[in-house]
């Protein structure tokens, strides 16, 4: 087991131990789908133009760029690095339907920030003009574990939310050369947090 460096001045050491067993249950858990989306921007317009899911032992379900129905504005291929000209060729999201229903449907959805990737998946099929009711049965927020096992205290309440990379950092998750904004690599990395979590001690 892995002792974490900061159970010293842990707020709420009950909900750091019930974290560590929601990841526990996830890294073991054959039917979940750990997926992360890049997107055209946040609004309400925005559709996703790179998708990745992974099974609970890292192994690829579905790794794709995704032509949009619009441009990619130039400032949001600056964080990605996907640029038109790369989702030009790429598939559209109606030719993956079949390919995402057999990879989501009836699956538990892991993903970082899960609220974002969730309304991003169920948004751009709404945009694109496609029916899609994968029946889910649960969606969990891999930022809100971390969270809970980070305990840093936010002023207006409750813990602060940690980006992906900072998580990362504060858990001791080597990043290596990941690309983080491209989906393979960020599902990848939310993955590693997720097993390092899983092998915390509990404290009592």
């Amino acid at each position: 087991m892995i002792q974490s460096p900061s159970t010293s001045r842990l707020l709420n050491p009950a909900v750091y131990n019930q974290a560590i067993e929601m990841a526990k249950d996830l890294v073991s858990c054959s039917n979940a789908v750990f997926f992360d989306t890049e997107t055209t921007g946040f609004g309400m317009d925005a559709e996703i133009v790179e998708i990745t899911a992974l099974d609970n032992e890292g192994k690829t379900m579905l790794d794709t760029l995704v032509k949009p129905l619009k441009p990619i504005p130039p400032e949001v291929s600056q964080i990605t690095h996907i640029t038109n000209e790369m989702v030009a060729f790429a598939p559209s999201l109606q030719s993956l339907k079949n390919a995402l229903e057999f990879t989501f449907s009836r699956k538990v959805w892991v993903a970082y920030n899960a609220s974002f990737d969730v309304r991003m998946f169920y948004q751009s099929h709404q945009i694109s003009g496609i029916r899609f009711a994968p029946n889910f049965f649960a969606v969990y927020d891999a930022m809100l574990i971390v969270s809970n096992i980070l305990q840093m205290p936010n002023p207006y309440g409750g813990f602060k939310w940690v980006k992906l990379g900072e998580a990362a950092k504060l858990l001791q998750v080597d990043l290596g050369d990941a690309d983080l904004h491209r989906a393979k690599a960020d599902t990848t990395l939310m993955l590693q947090i997720l097993y390092k979590i899983s092998k915390l001690e509990r404290v009592e």
